[in-house]
């Protein structure tokens, strides 16, 4: 099974995805964040928190949600994984998520799609190598662009 990954991906592969994934039904929160910005000391030390909060603000403004379904890469322990369900079920309304799993991106589409999206949404930043080409495809699913949080 291939992995689809912005870094990793050719110029043809980025194009075929891009274009392919242009007719789907989904929705992007899309959130860019210079990591070295980030002033909050406890944030900095911990940066599943700091990952988790990001998630968070993302969901509260990116419109409406009702039973979304989170999906977050990298398998955990049964502990981290009970004590991000418990932040997530605290911090959203109540009917706001259905599910919250852990994943192994290789196994996943929608981790794929976010990394591809993501990837090319930062090099749509710089104007490098035919990003804005590729963000074009998908920018009628991005419902919301946070950038400072």
């Amino acid at each position: 099974m291939h992995e689809f990954k912005f870094r990793k991906s050719s110029k043809s592969i980025k194009k075929k995805f891009f274009e392919t994934v242009h007719s789907l039904n989904y929705r992007v929160v899309l959130t860019i964040i210079d990591k070295r910005k980030i002033s909050d000391k406890n944030l900095q030390k911990n940066p599943g928190e700091f990952y988790y909060n990001v998630i968070l603000q993302a969901l509260q403004g990116g419109g409406e949600f009702d039973k979304a379904n989170i999906i977050i890469d990298g398998e955990k322990g049964v502990d981290h994984r009970r004590k991000v369900k418990v932040y997530f079920r605290k911090n959203l309304p109540y009917y706001s998520v259905n599910s919250i799993s852990f994943v192994d991106s290789k196994k996943n589409n929608l981790v794929q799609l976010a990394d591809m999206i993501i990837g090319a949404a930062m090099q749509s930043i710089g104007n490098r190598n035919n990003a804005n080409e590729y963000i074009e495809l998908v920018k009628k699913r991005i419902v919301a662009e946070i950038n400072e949080l």
